[in-house]
């Protein structure tokens, strides 16, 4: 039987904070044949980038490579020659689409103008990264198909302004369990897990892309959402912090996001002498420096939750249902 030769288009950042060579040749090669047509376009030009699959992968312009002149080719009327010029993307741009996203989705903005649209249609295109590959692959390309990956896990308010944009014949993959769970619940489009790897390296690179936070010194260090979702666990973790003062535990417990219970915790953490023992960090799109040096998690619901992240760094965990 022989298959039909597919078109495919790959959108590469290969110089993703969080994606190590070897981990996007893997999220590469899950698909892509060598029946296929397929096409790289990187985020932004590298002389030194190979193709790293098939000989016949064709490498296309990046997409920082934009046009700033036209004209006539004095030798065939019906040619036009374009003079390109590299679109300067900063390294804390990349940075940003995992600890602040917003600044990335802003820096798109000013940047989409002047990029150019894929005008071919493809089998699939595939946006390998989050940030500026997804967005390009969102407003620039035609596809009968779009894979948008979130290589480590991502809150909702942050991802929200890809899925807020997918088809109904679209899909997203993620690597994370806890997202995923998040996703099927939230939503009504498709989205896929797949077992990575690369996922453990994943989120220790992007744990170092924030300085430490934890302090050391202290003998034990807690991390939780701040996603009490009733008073009956609100008054467990005042219990559970009450047993931890009373048996002289040197404990620093870090409350990342903001919960509707947020008011009341801290009026109770004043009355009780404990202010000093809970960190309230709010909303942080990369909290994984603090997973990293945590001791324990505790999950209280699965809403922001990185419990499958603690399994995976080896973490004590707990959840509180």
């Amino acid at each position: 039987m022989i298959l039909e030769k597919r078109r495919i288009l790959c959108i590469v950042d290969h110089h993703d904070p969080v994606l190590s060579k070897d981990h996007l040749l893997f999220l590469l090669q899950r698909h892509v044949n060598h029946e296929d047509q397929v096409e790289i376009k990187l985020v932004e030009r590298d002389i030194h980038y190979s193709p790293p699959l098939l000989s016949s992968t064709k490498l296309l312009p990046a997409v920082s490579d934009v046009i700033i002149e036209s004209f006539k080719d004095i030798n065939s009327k019906k040619n036009w020659i374009f003079k390109l010029e590299k679109y300067q993307i900063p390294d804390h741009i990349r940075k940003s689409t995992y600890n602040y996203p917003f600044i990335t989705a802003l820096f798109w903005r000013k940047m989409n103008p002047v990029v150019m649209p894929k005008n071919q249609l493809y089998d699939i295109a595939v946006s390998l990264s989050c940030g500026l590959p997804s967005y390009y692959l969102r407003d620039k390309v035609k596809a009968k198909h779009k894979i948008y990956y979130f290589p480590i896990r991502q809150f909702s308010k942050d991802y929200r302004s890809i899925s807020e944009n997918i088809r109904e014949q679209d899909i997203i993959y993620v690597g994370s369990q806890t997202m995923y769970s998040e996703l099927m619940t939230d939503t009504n489009y498709k989205v896929s897990y797949y077992n990575d790897p690369y996922y453990n390296e994943a989120i220790k690179l992007a744990g170092k892309l924030e300085h430490k936070v934890i302090s050391p010194q202290h003998q034990l260090n807690i991390l939780s959402a701040n996603g009490m979702k009733n008073k009956y666990q609100l008054e467990g973790f005042i219990h559970l912090c009450k047993k931890l003062k009373t048996q002289q535990s040197d404990f620093k417990w870090y409350l990342y996001g903001v919960g509707s219970y947020e008011q009341q915790t801290r009026k109770y953490l004043d009355r009780l002498d404990l202010k000093d023992n809970i960190i309230f960090i709010g909303e942080k799109a990369n909290i994984y420096s603090y997973l990293m040096s945590a001791d324990i998690y505790v999950e209280w619901n699965k809403h922001s939750s990185i419990y499958y992240e603690a399994e995976v760094l080896e973490k004590s965990h707990y959840k509180n249902d």
